[in-house]
């Protein structure tokens, strides 16, 4: 899995250089983020985090954009994969799916407007790191090899956790892997209800997950990036917690 996640790592750094040199620092980010997004948002946020380091704060901006956008495209595959194996969670789970999607889309339109206003010359060649820097590809690989046992130590240790627990644990990890287990859940036994709040509860976990990791970017990029993911959560709890409601 960690050889996957290094070429996948390597892969979204090289989209977003080549990005960047193609289309300009305002589009290639955004392009990078949001098709590495389909992939994994985690990834997106710890490779955009290393190339913030040494950005400008124009272009910081700019990567926190991307980086927005790789998590709404995370939520938007995760959303269409648990309905679309489970209709019946689609009350549920759309309104706080497309919520947090709409939100964090308006949070990369505002970043990318507030980085417009640098230097057009500056916006558009930026210093760009190396993309396949192997030594900050195998930190990055450090990195997530300490989280994989981590969160393997913590499940075998829990015995057995509720589903929720369970699915917050993996979901900083992989929230496409809970979204594809939740219909199995259901068809187990598992309540609707319990089965799209494991789902959820497994997004926000994500996200805040790659919120904590969006400090080794420095403070500029976690600012940014941090404030307007806890923003979307909070828009997406709020729906949530009215199509609960009007779900019965």
């Amino acid at each position: 899995e960690l050889w996957i996640i290094a070429i996948l790592t390597a892969a979204i750094s090289f989209a977003g250089y080549l990005g960047v040199k193609t289309f300009g620092a305002r589009a290639g980010y955004l392009i990078a983020g949001a098709v590495g997004g389909l992939s994994s948002s985690t990834i997106v946020v710890m490779t955009f985090s290393r190339q913030a380091r040494s950005a400008a704060a124009k272009v910081v901006r700019q990567l926190a954009a991307g980086a927005l956008l790789g998590g709404a495209a995370s939520a938007a595959r995760a959303g269409l994969i648990a309905i679309g194996l489970a209709p019946e969670l689609a009350p549920r789970l759309a309104p706080p799916f497309l919520t947090l999607i709409a939100a964090f889309c308006v949070s990369a339109w505002l970043l990318t407007r507030a980085a417009a206003s640098a230097d057009s010359s500056a916006m558009e060649r930026p210093q760009l790191p190396n993309p396949l820097d192997l030594i900050e590809i195998g930190r990055t690989m450090a990195v997530l090899a300490a989280v994989f046992l981590a969160v393997r130590f913590m499940a075998q240790e829990g015995g057995a956790a509720s589903a929720i627990v369970t699915a917050a644990i993996t979901g900083t990890i992989d929230v496409h892997s809970v979204a594809a287990a939740t219909p199995a859940l259901i068809h187990a036994g598992l309540s609707l209800p319990v089965a799209a709040w494991a789902l959820l509860v497994s997004v926000a976990a994500s996200t805040l997950a790659q919120a904590a990791l969006s400090f080794t970017g420095g403070a500029a990029f976690a600012r940014s990036f941090t404030l307007h993911s806890v923003i979307g959560l909070a828009f997406a709890a709020f729906a949530a917690v009215i199509a609960a409601q009007w779900a019965g």
